[in-house]
């Protein structure tokens, strides 16, 4: 039970089975008969998904499918950053229909400006999401290794020929000032990537400037949440407020969490 729990838990967040059998020999879980239990695992999956696949040819939509077509309902609201290895339904662990998705360079959220003649996608999907969907958590996910955030760090020029690129950062110029002036959540990490878990928490700031944010704020019916994923570990990072920093969402932290959403009125 150990050995498949452990496996279920990794083929939960990296694509690649190799790298699934990989880790497991390398976390010492595997021997020579625990290899040919998961490969037979395996085959029986492939199996099924064959099965599937036979029951709904190319051009007919699986169950699934079938339902949303009919309309969605995500109860959550996920901002994360266009990068391509950030793949928010595969860490996240959802489904088809179970997350609305904000995606943009750097996991940016303009704040609101009522007066402006013109709003963004940002505040438009914000403002669809909330009014129209029945969204009651919005999590704004940074990540490692982030070019934006990179580039933003740096303090330096950047390339002439991205105009629009270089305006867009400044939606993250206060956690770049915050940062100079000596606030980390993680001494450990490298500047960039401190950079990027204090802009997760700028970007919930600019999300408290939007009336129908602060609307459900104040009537208890949405919750705000900062994320991180590392990349490289392929963990998963929730910001902790009364730790001051971002905690490793494990199986004991997963407990906690799930505890506080049970007990909420």
């Amino acid at each position: 039970m150990r050995l498949f729990n452990a496996l279920e838990s990794l083929r939960s967040r990296l694509p690649s089975v190799h790298a699934v059998i990989y880790l497991l020999f390398n976390e010492g879980y595997l021997s020579t008969d625990a290899e040919h239990a998961i490969r037979a695992e395996l085959c029986d999956e492939a199996l099924r998904l064959g099965t599937l696949l036979a029951n709904h040819p190319v051009g007919a939509a699986p169950p699934t499918f079938a339902l949303l077509a009919l309309g969605q309902r995500p109860d959550t609201l996920f901002i994360a950053c266009s990068d391509s290895r950030v793949v928010p339904n595969l860490f996240a662990s959802t489904e088809p229909g179970d997350l609305f998705v904000i995606r943009n360079v750097g996991n940016l959220i303009p704040p609101y400006q009522e007066a402006s003649p013109a709003h963004g996608s940002e505040a438009a999907a914000i403002q669809f999401g909330l009014s129209t969907l029945p969204i009651t958590e919005i999590i704004v996910c940074g990540h490692s290794e982030c070019g934006a955030i990179g580039a933003l760090s740096k303090g330096e020029g950047h390339p002439t020929d991205a105009p629009a690129f270089n305006c867009w950062l400044r939606h993250g110029a206060g956690s770049l000032r915050e940062l100079e002036a000596g606030a980390s959540l993680g001494n450990h990490l490298e500047r960039h990537n401190q950079l990027s878990q204090l802009n997760v928490l700028e970007q919930l700031e600019h999300l408290k400037t939007y009336p129908v944010v602060q609307e459900r704020l104040a009537s208890g019916q949405l919750r705000l949440h900062g994320w991180y994923f590392d990349i490289k570990e392929a963990n998963v990072y929730e910001y902790e407020p009364s730790e001051g920093r971002f905690h490793l969402i494990d199986e004991s932290y997963a407990a906690t969490l799930l505890n506080r959403d049970r007990q909420r009125p």
